[in-house]
């Protein structure tokens, strides 16, 4: 009897020990619900200040629909000896002929073809999912980007875009300026880069548009559905997809560089970017929080903050939900450095309720989000 009392007592003590068994916190106001994660799980913040716990598998949920709602379910595999495997829904429906053993090469998946490229084979392989998979383009440095929606295939080579008829026949070649590379807009299927002569260029087939020569510097990428960017070291452009100007900024300071890439609001009208000169090992360096409206040559901090040892190196997030801003900062040595920048320049600070969650590990850095970046 006494034994037993004993290990009731024990298993009780044990229940409680338990951190991640603890109750969540009560959190601030916010604008829009909030999904924060700790080593613990996944909770949810509502606008009052409710904390609630999601379910344990709430995440893998998000995930299989996510796969549902884009494409047919199908996903990439390979085996340990290097085969390349097409699956829908849990089923084989595609094998590649050869092993492509310790290569990790990049893929292109469409409606109905698979390539990929094969270092130790010399080039780009293409496959329409009914047959073995084919050599198709020579040579190394040759990477497939993505199929266009008449499943051309395009694949980027050093300054020179190829594009591939269905059959994989070279029907085009473009070149690029390389300091702007390129970039593909799975949204719309279309390639913009920037021509050795400075004209802005797209390609959704075989044919290429010019649309205007532009003095813009730095890397390409899209911004939503109507816009561009260029990141060059100390400034930023943005234009509309027909070249025109919408504001651009730049930044002094030494080493100071743009690392968490450029977030537009839900009207296309403000844009937010964080620069900090933190490198692997640095102990204290500034990490600045700029707002770019359009039509602005000049960009405005609405937060700044010291990050600390960076270990490998820092990563920063930046969100938009209507015209509030949700801002993530993880430098290795604890709960993320979280907040919510309002367009009056007011702050709600989240790492207070990220610290108190429940958690194992005190370091846990934690992630927040805001919760309509998930499936309903």
């Amino acid at each position: 009897m006494i034994f037993l009392s004993a290990l009731a007592l024990l298993v009780t003590h044990a229940a409680h020990a338990d951190p991640c068994a603890a109750p969540p916190p009560r959190g601030p106001a916010v604008p829009a619900p909030i999904v924060l994660s700790t080593d613990c799980g996944w909770f949810r913040l509502e606008t009052g200040g409710a904390v609630s716990r999601l379910p344990i598998d709430w995440l893998a949920k998000q995930n299989r629909a996510w796969r549902q709602r884009h494409g047919d379910g199908r996903t990439i595999r390979r085996t340990h000896a290097g085969r390349y495997l097409v699956v829908r829904r849990g089923r084989v429906v595609w094998r590649s002929a050869g092993l492509y053993y310790n290569e990790a090469g990049s893929i292109a998946l469409g409606p109905r073809a698979f390539a990929f490229d094969s270092y130790g084979r010399r080039g780009v392989f293409l496959t329409d999912l009914r047959g073995p998979e084919r050599l198709v383009l020579r040579g190394r440095g040759l990477y497939p980007i993505d199929f266009t929606d008449q499943g051309y295939l395009l694949v980027s080579g050093r300054r020179t875009i190829t594009v591939l008829s269905p059959a994989g026949k070279v029907v085009r070649r473009y070149r690029y300026r390389h300091s702007s590379s390129f970039s593909f807009d799975l949204q719309t299927r279309t390639l913009y880069f920037v021509a050795p002569d400075g004209m802005l260029s797209a390609v959704r087939g075989p044919a290429v548009r010019r649309i205007r020569r532009i003095g813009a510097q730095g890397a390409i990428s899209t911004l939503g559905r109507r816009l561009l960017v260029f990141t060059a070291q100390r400034h930023v452009a943005i234009l509309r997809r027909d070249g025109s100007f919408v504001a651009q900024a730049g930044w002094r300071g030494a080493r100071r560089e743009l690392d968490a890439g450029v977030v537009t609001s839900d009207d296309g009208r403000a844009f937010a970017f964080r620069v900090t000169s933190s490198r692997p090992g640095a102990r204290n360096s500034p990490a600045f929080v700029y707002l770019l409206r359009a039509g602005e040559s000049r960009a405005h901090v609405v937060y700044r903050h010291r990050i600390g040892q960076a270990g490998c190196g820092t990563s920063g997030s930046l969100s938009w939900h209507r015209s509030a801003l949700l801002y993530r900062s993880v430098d290795g040595t604890g709960p993320s450095e979280a907040m919510i920048l309002a367009p009056d320049r007011s702050r709600t600070t989240l790492t207070p309720l990220l610290r108190a969650l429940p958690r194992i590990a005190p370091a846990t850095p934690g992630n927040v989000f805001w919760a309509t970046d998930f499936l309903p």
